[in-house]
């Protein structure tokens, strides 16, 4: 009897252990919290790059990004250790790159939340969003365990979620060309290639991936240059990194370009009404 109620059969094998997502969520909230707690004058530093003076920031969001994104890498490897194929996978820091992505993202909105009852709500939202984003993670270390495609589906959507976002802060911070391009442009690349892993279960499909990744800094290129809102530029970033990724994975999966371009061409339809609405119909 003491065996059957024992704690590692109170959770399904491949779900994570609850203790440690809580501990990985509390510290992630008090870095959160420490960026409004500890502030210190934020500091610019500048440098002469090819005759070119640029200006490097050094802010109190800024430091707390960073640790945000080394507590994350961290956390994901320690709650990954109890896994029965953790000493069995190559590329386990694919399944950092989506819970890293979402730590810097809930970050930077928190620093454009000013109204405290809408901060904390944010805190508390994100920081539920990072836990499933770490169950998801486990959960698709296993592609044979019950609940991998709706993770995979989950994964896929918080992928383009997560771009959407950055792209929309990068442009209502007002970065500049120099820091927006290469910053989304890696970003769309990264998050590409960890979807593909996650169509193809961990195979690197690199050729696929490099292509996304040039013609999404093509598209950052022409999109930063138009009098777009916040709104509209990141629709208009996510919808490129939508299609790209999508005719590329059909073709992966062995259909033809007609039958590879068929959905994402519907979807792409449907959000440039949207975009040219947001933008010029209202």
């Amino acid at each position: 009897m003491q065996a059957a109620l024992s704690p590692s059969t109170w959770r399904a094998a491949w779900l994570p252990r609850p203790w440690k997502l809580g501990s990985i969520a509390a510290a992630l909230v008090l870095v959160s919290l420490a960026v409004r707690l500890f502030q210190f004058p934020p500091r610019v530093w500048s440098l002469t790059v090819l005759g070119l003076v640029v200006s490097v920031p050094f802010t109190p969001a800024g430091l707390v990004a960073l640790f945000l994104v080394l507590f994350t890498v961290s956390g994901v490897d320690w709650l990954f250790q109890d896994h029965p194929r953790y000493g069995r996978l190559p590329h386990l820091w694919l399944h950092t790159l989506l819970p890293t992505f979402t730590a810097w993202t809930l970050e930077m909105a928190l620093l454009f939340t000013r109204e405290p009852t809408r901060w904390w709500a944010m805190l508390v939202g994100g920081s539920l969003l990072l836990i499933g984003v770490l169950m998801a993670e486990y959960v698709a270390l296993d592609p044979e365990s019950p609940p991998f495609v709706a993770v995979q589906a989950g994964l896929t959507a918080l992928g383009y979620l997560l771009f959407l976002m950055a792209a929309m802060y990068t442009r209502m911070a007002g970065w500049r060309l120099l820091w927006a391009a290469p910053t989304l442009t890696l970003m769309a690349g990264l998050v590409s290639l960890r979807l593909f892993a996650l169509y193809t279960f961990g195979r690197f499909v690199w050729l696929e991936t490099w292509m996304v990744t040039l013609l999404m800094g093509q598209a950052v290129l022409v999109m930063h240059v138009l009098a777009l809102s916040p709104l509209g530029y990141g629709l208009a970033l996510v919808l490129g990194l939508y299609v790209l990724h999508t005719v590329y994975r059909g073709l992966l999966e062995g259909h033809t370009l007609r039958e590879a371009l068929r959905e994402p061409m519907w979807v792409a339809l449907l959000l440039v009404g949207a975009l040219l609405w947001l933008e010029w119909g209202r």
